[in-house]
């Protein structure tokens, strides 16, 4: 026996729908009689198997094709420079988020301040906050430096 689970998708450009197989499986009995030794121990009973491929990502293009909801992005990245100081990480990150900006933390230390600047500006993070101790931090907003701030 052999299945498979389509989903009728409508064409976002022109009219119309195509059809896109999501799973595809089979029942594999004669497989396993088939792969049986003499040395094996002989089942009591019928031995019976279905095995099945789950295209996760021909579902995650159907939801995005149709989801209303965009990936939110966030204001501000708070990381620290080569230790990891998360008390400092998260005491900065809540005033943020309390001021209203959505922050997201860099749990694991950076250790080149050039390339996690760059993330930023190719994500659309306008603030870039790194933690290099309890009393310093160098502020970056939209790709200018601020400096370090006390």
């Amino acid at each position: 026996i052999i299945f498979s689970l389509s989903c009728t998708v409508p064409y976002l450009k022109r009219s119309g729908t195509t059809d896109v197989v999501v799973l595809i499986g089979g029942r594999y009995d004669s497989l396993l009689r088939n792969e049986l030794h003499p040395q094996d121990i002989r089942p009591t009973h019928a031995l019976c198997l279905v095995g099945l491929s789950l295209s996760l990502n021909v579902l995650a293009d159907i939801k995005q094709k149709f989801c209303e909801e965009k990936p939110s992005e966030c204001d501000a990245l708070v990381c620290s420079y080569s230790e990891p100081l998360l008390v400092e990480k998260f005491e900065l990150a809540k005033l943020l988020r309390d001021a209203g900006l959505r922050t997201d933390i860099m749990h694991e230390p950076v250790s080149a301040v050039p390339e996690i600047l760059e993330h930023c500006l190719r994500s659309n993070i306008e603030s870039l906050l790194v933690v290099f101790s309890k009393e310093e931090v160098l502020v970056t907003n939209n790709g200018v430096d601020h400096g370090k701030v006390s």
